[in-house]
C-alpha cells in the first residue's frame, strides 16, 4: 500500500512495542522503511536530533515524529485503506493479560489451591 507521505519507522531490536507495530504492519500488508537504532548509529542520532529523545517505536511522517505504538497503529489505520485495516482496537500482546494464570478445574488460583490443601489437611481435627 502506498501513501503520499514520506515515512520511516524507527525501531530497536527486542522492543516489544516495536514488535507490536511491525506485526500490525505485516498483518495488514503495509510496508514502511525501517531504521533500527540498535544497529544503525546514524539512525539513532537522527532520532535524537529530530525527535528530541531516544524513544521507539517512532514513525517519522514527513519528518515529524509520532511516538507510542498505539498512536502509530491508529495513524496507519486512518491513513491506509479502511477496508483493508479493521478499526477494532488492536489487542496488545504485551498488555496486562499477556501472562494469565492457568485455571484448573478445581482451583482458580494457586492461592486457592494452597487454601484448599490447608483446609483439607485440617478437616476432622479439633
Amino acid at each position: 500500500m502506498a501513501t503520499n507521505h514520506e515515512l520511516a519507522l524507527y525501531v530497536m531490536t527486542g522492543c516489544p512495542y516495536c514488535i507490536k507495530v511491525k506485526r500490525f504492519l505485516a498483518d495488514n500488508g503495509v510496508t514502511i522503511p525501517e531504521r533500527n537504532i540498535s544497529t544503525d548509529t546514524d539512525a539513532e542520532q537522527t532520532l535524537i536530533a529530530v525527535g528530541g529523545k531516544r524513544q521507539v517505536p517512532c514513525l517519522f511522517i514527513d519528518g515529524k515524529p509520532l511516538y507510542e505504538s498505539s498512536d502509530i497503529i491508529t495513524w496507519c489505520r486512518k491513513t491506509y485503506s479502511s477496508t483493508r485495516i479493521p478499526s477494532v482496537q488492536d489487542p496488545n500482546p504485551y498488555g496486562p493479560n499477556m501472562y494469565t494464570s492457568i485455571q484448573s478445574r478445581h482451583f482458580s488460583t494457586s492461592l486457592d489451591a494452597g487454601l484448599q490443601l490447608f483446609v483439607g489437611s485440617h478437616r476432622g481435627r479439633s
